[in-house]
């Protein structure tokens, strides 16, 4: 789990610091850097990238033209929850008896001062990476235990649950989900098709398709009533039980879809 460091300094000379005693973190993917020479561009850069606002750790120049810290803070924090926020620690110069705590009340996390030691920023940095690495590795372990009331899909079930460790893991399965839901209508009509046509290539293909994705989805009805048409299709039986099959099949997606929309809302966060 990489730190995604963002740095907003409208001295922009002090860019080239970070790239310098970073350069080895950079290089072994252990922190990504970006920085920006005004408020507003890091506000776009949150809006518009695709990176997990709740990795990263952003350090602010407090006193800037257009827009400062303050501000800048409080429209951050308006966009963003407790577990989705990024961390925001405070850099000023001149600094003033008080401005620590003026900072932590405005929604900040820490303070640092300029002039910039780069010991003690090392450790700022150090120190911040890790709690941010703790807090999400609790978030993840919190959402799994959250229970969600489901009549179909069993989560003990899920054959990797205890896999997913960290928010690049729950965002795997969240895609996985979302995979599976955008193929489930196209699978179903095929199998449909393969039983109205009597084709037992095209419903064992599709059927055993169908049942390794619900296995892994902890979705066992489901996957039970593919390995009873995948049976079928090897023996090439299309009687009343097969249509059966079929039939009961349809009517469990609507609720199988719902249900996944659930888990995938309870592992937003």
């Amino acid at each position: 789990m990489s730190l995604n460091l963002i740095v907003v300094d409208d001295e922009i000379d002090i860019f080239v610091l970070y790239e310098l005693f970073l350069k080895k973190e950079i290089a072994a993917g252990l922190i990504s850097l970006n920085c920006f020479p005004s408020a507003s561009e890091c506000l776009s850069y949150l809006k518009t990238s695709t990176i997990n606002c709740s990795s990263s750790l952003i350090l602010s120049d407090i006193n800037m033209p257009e827009m400062d810290g303050y501000e800048a803070t409080k429209l951050i924090l308006d966009e963003q929850n407790e577990n989705t926020r990024p961390r925001i620690i405070a850099m000023t110069a001149n600094a003033m008896q008080g401005d620590k705590e003026t900072c932590l009340k405005a929604g900040m996390d820490d303070y640092i001062s300029k002039p910039i030691h780069i010991d003690e920023l090392q450790k700022l940095i150090i120190s911040w990476g890790e709690k941010i690495k703790s807090q999400k590795l609790d978030l993840v372990e919190k959402l799994k235990s959250k229970v969600t009331s489901t009549k179909i899909i069993d989560e003990e079930k899920i054959s990797f649950l205890d896999d997913i460790q960290t928010p690049e893991d729950l965002k795997f399965y969240k895609e996985l989900i979302n995979i599976y839901i955008e193929d489930l209508p196209k699978t179903i009509q095929l199998i449909k098709h393969a039983q109205i046509n009597n084709d037992a290539r095209m419903l064992q293909f599709n059927a055993h398709k169908l049942k390794g994705g619900s296995v892994t989805l902890g979705i066992q009805a489901v996957a039970d009533i593919c390995h009873e048409l995948e049976r079928k299709a090897n023996e090439n039986e299309f009687d009343e039980f097969t249509e059966m099959l079929v039939s009961d099949l349809a009517k469990k997606i609507e609720t199988v879809i719902k249900e996944l929309d659930k888990i995938k809302e309870k592992y937003t966060g």
